[in-house]
């Protein structure tokens, strides 16, 4: 069952990155139409004045959209440094594939080692914890509410979150207005922290499975302890990381946005 559930999850962001790119593709070949679709009218207009008629070039130019000012997307802000524009994206797509790996691998492993007189034995990986694991152990013992938490902030929103931090760096104001995109950057920084419950589940298993039993008066000694590997410390870096880029974003939207009112007569 965990390997199912880690395929499906596989899968399922696989085409939630596919559905994202072809969004793209598809506004990006819309606003290319809709922008030839205004140049031609715009010459359609210029002849029409030309020739003098003037009620034609107002029916053509009536209701139609003036071009986007994309100068206040922060990607393409003025006041923001090409190395920023361009390596915020870039950061927020390799927090991406690093959220898709560290939820595809093991995130700890319960190891056994044991001492029979002098001789150590260590025995790793009799137990895998993975986030399909977590989620299909919790599932069967009936513990549904932290399932579902877990399933929401540890492997849907990290996600939602860096799609979201990337829809309000690209758009301008014209399509997402200042004060949307400050209550949205808030927003999803304040429900990121939520994304660190399955690390605290974890440290939770870690306590619970350090086990020392001594058999035939000490002669034989098992000890049970939890060993992190890269799906622990790939989803924890990767959750910081988005944590803080959150807090880069809204701190360059407030930097290009945010202004002071000086009183009349006041001090400058």
């Amino acid at each position: 069952l965990p390997s199912a559930l880690g395929w499906v999850s596989f899968v399922t962001l696989n085409n939630l990155l596919g559905l994202g790119v072809f969004g793209i593709l598809v506004y990006l070949y819309r606003y290319r139409s809709h922008s030839k679709a205004r140049k031609r009218k715009l010459k359609l207009a210029e002849k029409a004045i030309e020739a003098g008629n003037f009620d034609d070039a107002e029916n053509l130019l009536s209701g139609m959209k003036g071009p986007t000012d994309w100068s206040t997307a922060l990607m393409f802000h003025p006041d923001i440094s090409p190395w920023m524009r361009y390596g915020v994206p870039v950061v927020q797509f390799f927090l991406l594939i690093l959220f898709v790996v560290a939820n595809l691998q093991p995130g700890a492993s319960v190891d056994l080692y044991l001492k029979i007189a002098q001789d150590p034995i260590v025995i790793p990986d009799l137990f895998l914890f993975t986030l399909a694991g977590t989620i299909s152990d919790m599932l069967i013992a009936g513990v549904y509410f932290l399932a579902i938490v877990i399933i929401l902030f540890s492997g849907c929103y990290p996600y939602c979150k860096v799609m979201t931090q990337l829809v309000c760096w690209v758009l301008p104001t014209s399509k997402l207005s200042a004060k949307r995109r400050e209550s949205i950057l808030l927003f999803v920084g304040a429900i990121g922290k939520w994304s660190l419950v399955d690390t605290f589940v974890l440290f939770l298993m870690m306590v619970a499975f350090n086990m020392r039993i001594a058999l035939q008066e000490g002669d034989i000694k098992a000890d049970v302890f939890i060993v992190t590997k890269f799906g622990f410390y790939g989803f924890l870096f990767a959750t910081m990381a988005s944590l803080s880029m959150g807090s880069v974003v809204l701190w360059f939207h407030r930097y290009t946005t945010d202004y002071v009112e000086l009183e009349e007569g006041g001090p400058m």
